[in-house]
C-alpha cells in the first residue's frame, strides 16, 4: 500500500491553494503564458457564418483552461497585447467534418499574484496566527486522512489477496444471487437520489451489457471473497459470540434511532439473525487475516503498524496519562 507519508511538497501545495483563493489580476506587458487570464475580442465562424457562443467582445479568457477549443489556447500562448490572431480549429463535435475560423484580437494580459507567505495573511486566511501553526495543522489533517486511506487499502488488497486463493470453480446461484444483491442495492441507492437504473445508465454513458458484465466481474469477487473469509473463520474456530451479537444490534439501533429490542425484533421478522451472524464471523475472520499479514509500500520495504494509527490529539493523549496516573488509586 501507498505508505501514509506528508512531505513538505504536498503541505507547500496545500498553501498555494489556499492562496489562490486570495490571488489577484496584475496586468503584464510581456507574451502570454499559460495560466495568464487575457482580455479577447473573439470572432468563430462556420462556412463564414458567426456561431453563438464563439463571438464576444473584451472576453474575459483563462489561457490552458481549455473551454474553447485546444488551438484558441495553442495560438494564445506567445501571443502579445494588439496582435490579432488568425487560425482554424477543429470543430468539438466529433460528427461535425467541417473547420471552425477564429478572428482574436488581445487586448490585455493578466497574471496570477499569489499573496506572500506572511503571518499576516495565515491570520487572515486561517485561525492560526502564524505560517508555522498553518503548516503544522496541515500537516496534521493531511497525515489523519492519509493513515485513513492506507487502512482501507490494506482492507482491500487483504480481500483481493484471499480471493486469488479461491481456485474452486463458482456456483452460478452464488453469483447471480450476489450480482441481485448488488443490483438491487443500487437500485435504492439511486432511488433515493430520485433516479432510476436507466436514467443513471445513460447520464454514465454506460452501456447496458458493459454494465452487466462490470456487475458480474464485482459480483465473482465478492463471492470469492465471501468464500474465503468463511474457509478462515472455520479453520481458525472464529465464531459469533452473543455478546458479538448485541454488540453489532446496539450498534444498528444507535444508527437507525431505534431501540436494541427493535432492531431484534426486526432481525428476527425478517430471518436475518443468522445473516448477521454469518457477517460477524467473515469480520472477524477479515481482522485475523489484517493483523497477520506483511504490509509493504510500492517499493516493498516493510511499513511498521505504528505507522497506520492516527495522531493521536493532544486532549486524548492528557486524558490517557491522568487515567495511567490515576489507575489503582481511590477517588
Amino acid at each position: 500500500i501507498d505508505r501514509p507519508t506528508v512531505d513538505d511538497e504536498a503541505i507547500d501545495a496545500q498553501i498555494d491553494r489556499m492562496r489562490e483563493l486570495d490571488a489577484s489580476l496584475e496586468a503584464v506587458d510581456r507574451p502570454v503564458q499559460e495560466g495568464d487570464t487575457v482580455t479577447i475580442d473573439i470572432a468563430g465562424t462556420l462556412d463564414g457564418e458567426p456561431q453563438s457562443g464563439l463571438t464576444a467582445e473584451e472576453y474575459s479568457y483563462t489561457v490552458g483552461s481549455g473551454a474553447i477549443t485546444p488551438e484558441v489556447d495553442e495560438q494564445l500562448v506567445g501571443a502579445n497585447v494588439g496582435d490579432v490572431l488568425s487560425f482554424d480549429a477543429t470543430h468539438p463535435d466529433p460528427d461535425e467534418e467541417r473547420q471552425l475560423h477564429f478572428e482574436i484580437t488581445v487586448r490585455e494580459v493578466k497574471e496570477k499574484v499569489l499573496p506572500a507567505l506572511t503571518d499576516e495573511w495565515a491570520a487572515e486566511a486561517s485561525e492560526f496566527d502564524t505560517v508555522e501553526a498553518l503548516r503544522a495543522d496541515l500537516a496534521d489533517r493531511m497525515l489523519r486522512v492519509r493513515k485513513a486511506q492506507a487502512e482501507m487499502a490494506l482492507r482491500e488488497k487483504v480481500a483481493e489477496a484471499v480471493a486469488e486463493l479461491v481456485t474452486d470453480e463458482l456456483p452460478e446461484a452464488l453469483i447471480a444471487q450476489e450480482m441481485q444483491d448488488r443490483l438491487q442495492d443500487l437500485a435504492m441507492r439511486l432511488q433515493a437520489q430520485g433516479i432510476q437504473l436507466e436514467q443513471y445508465l445513460a447520464m454514465s454513458g454506460t452501456d447496458p451489457e458493459q454494465f452487466s458484465q462490470e456487475l458480474r466481474e464485482t459480483a465473482t469477487q465478492g463471492v470469492k471473497v465471501d468464500l474465503a473469509l468463511r474457509a478462515v473463520a472455520d479453520a481458525e474456530g472464529l465464531e459469533c459470540t452473543d455478546e458479538d451479537l448485541e454488540t453489532e444490534i446496539e450498534g444498528v439501533a444507535e444508527r437507525v434511532g431505534q431501540s436494541p429490542e427493535s432492531v431484534r425484533e426486526q432481525f428476527e421478522r425478517v430471518g436475518q439473525i443468522s445473516a448477521v451472524r454469518s457477517d460477524i464471523r467473515k469480520r472477524k475472520a477479515l481482522e485475523w487475516l489484517i493483523e497477520r499479514v506483511e504490509v509493504r509500500d510500492e517499493d516493498g520495504a516493510p511499513i511498521d503498524r505504528s505507522e497506520l494509527q492516527p495522531p493521536v490529539d493532544e486532549d486524548e493523549q492528557d486524558d490517557e496519562v491522568v487515567a495511567e496516573a490515576t489507575e489503582g488509586t481511590d477517588d
